[in-house]
């Protein structure tokens, strides 16, 4: 894949936290790292210089707004990525995300226009999100020969068709939160395509419950060890379930963060919202405002009201907590900015103990990193045989 390498520096013992050096370019960064939500940054909500490196950026459009941005000088999307990337410092990868808002084929001049903006704005060209064609598919319930999957791959195939024509920037190939007989075609075309980068939608699900793990990952996985790919590719989590409260903790365990356990590199933003039941949302809406606080000693979200979260805020970030304590009406962005980049920092403490084989010393004696959690990460590392990947098909089926 042009301009992308990745060097593997080391696998954990126990565990596949895994430490990568990934260069795009001029650009590097090591991971595993967590993405920087770089809209939710302002000039007076700075974080900690050292908690950046890679910033993602996730917008929503339609095929008219695909339009008018072809043919006009001011359209919305040209502004959202010129503010988000003014942000954005000298040397930092960007990735933007686009989730388009359409059940229908996109035509060749859009996709071909989306193509050339991301080669010119973006260090990865991601293949565009479809999430209401997911859900026709779903309610189609005809499986593969469904005509909404049909549409999907068709706008998937000329997508990559139209940006490797250009070939400058590395695509990334995304993959759905769908059944395992529509993501092995999907990953298929992908690795037929030499394609090395895959940012895994979970659309707002646990990465690791066993059905995300087996319908997304294992058929990426089959096809890495298949081609002996394993050290050329990295993985992004996009839209992964935080976590929820358990019955006998006032805390949730943040199963976001976890996934760097089962292999996955850098740690994406959540961009949607929960399925609550509407009275749900009016007993929040009534609430008094709560902050959620990652919690990088325990690996567990805490909320917080605001007259209880200054004796809890960590003493090494960057933004100004006079301003965060006066801004309840902000908690939501400010919340997401505090935890990336606390997240981010955490996860650089990672990288040493990788290197030094120490990853369960590190992480068993956290609070939120339950047995079943911890059993699943060492069961995965088990298919692995010597110091490199999966050496059978069958180990595969057993891996995620």
């Amino acid at each position: 894949m042009p301009n992308l390498r990745v060097r593997v520096r080391n696998i954990d013992d126990d565990t596949l936290f895994t430490h990568k050096t990934i260069r795009v370019g001029s650009k590097s960064i090591d991971t595993p790292t967590k993405a920087i939500p770089l809209r939710k940054l302002t000039r007076k909500d700075p974080i900690v210089d050292s908690a950046r490196g890679i910033n993602e950026i996730y917008i929503e459009i339609s095929s008219g707004d695909l339009d008018q941005a072809r043919n006009s000088m001011k359209s919305p999307l040209k502004k959202k990525i010129r503010t988000a990337r003014n942000r954005a410092q000298t040397g930092e990868l960007n990735i933007i995300f686009v989730k388009i808002k359409s059940t229908k084929p996109l035509s060749e001049e859009n996709l071909r226009y989306l193509s050339d903006f991301l080669q010119s704005t973006s260090d990865f060209v991601a293949v565009p999100l479809m999430t209401p064609l997911l859900e026709k598919i779903k309610e189609d319930d005809r499986g593969t020969a469904s005509k909404y999957f049909k549409t999907y791959m068709q706008n998937v195939k000329e997508f990559v068709r139209v940006s490797m024509q250009l070939n400058e920037k590395p695509i990334m190939g995304t993959i759905p939160p769908l059944p395992w007989q529509f993501t092995n075609q999907i990953v298929e075309f992908y690795m037929n395509n030499a394609i090395r980068a895959f940012c895994f939608n979970f659309s707002g699900r646990k990465v690791t419950a066993d059905t995300q793990l087996s319908d997304m990952v294992t058929p990426l996985m089959r096809e890495v060890a298949m081609e002996g790919l394993q050290e050329d590719i990295f993985l992004y989590s996009l839209n992964a379930n935080s976590g929820r409260n358990s019955s006998d903790s006032d805390g949730a365990p943040a199963a976001d963060f976890l996934t760097f356990g089962f292999g996955f590199d850098i740690l994406g933003n959540k961009h949607i919202g929960g399925n609550l039941p509407p009275h749900l949302f009016d007993e929040i809406s009534n609430s008094e405002p709560k902050f959620q606080l990652f919690h990088p000693s325990d690996y567990i979200y805490k909320k917080y009201e605001y007259d209880r979260l200054p004796s809890h805020l960590p003493s090494n970030s960057g933004l100004d907590y006079d301003r965060l304590l006066a801004r309840d009406q902000d908690s939501s962005r400010l919340s997401k900015l505090l935890n990336s980049e606390q997240q981010s920092l955490e996860s650089q403490r990672l990288r040493p103990a990788i290197d030094e084989y120490r990853v369960l010393d590190h992480i068993e004696h956290k609070q939120g990193v339950e047995g079943g959690n911890l059993e699943s990460m060492l069961d995965a590392k088990s298919q692995f045989e010597g110091d490199k990947q999966q050496t059978s098909l069958d180990d595969l089926d057993h891996l995620f």
